[in-house]
């Protein structure tokens, strides 16, 4: 895997808990830890990406189908019209 050295401004604060967090978990490894918790988080929002587009695509693919539903009533309504006809004649 290729790598690419970055420089961060992170607060103190994230900087004291990335060096005590990456020595419990990572023998020390910064960025290591640093590029774990980024892929964490990148995938995290990834998946929140897809599910508001597969959302939206629901959405769009059952206001369709309601549009053909009502499209098809007129010609529903009038076939079981004629057929109520039929049976009252026998």
């Amino acid at each position: 895997m290729k790598y690419k050295k970055v420089l961060l401004n992170l607060p103190e604060t994230v900087a004291s808990d990335l060096e005590k967090f990456a020595n419990a978990v990572e023998d020390g490894n910064k960025s290591q830890f640093a590029a774990k918790a980024i892929a964490g988080q990148v995938e995290y929002y990834r998946k929140l990406l897809h599910t508001a587009k597969m959302r939206d695509a629901y959405a769009a693919s059952a206001e369709e189908g309601l549009h053909v539903t009502q499209e098809w009533k007129l010609l529903d309504d009038e076939l079981w019209s004629r057929l109520d006809e039929i049976e009252k004649k026998k």
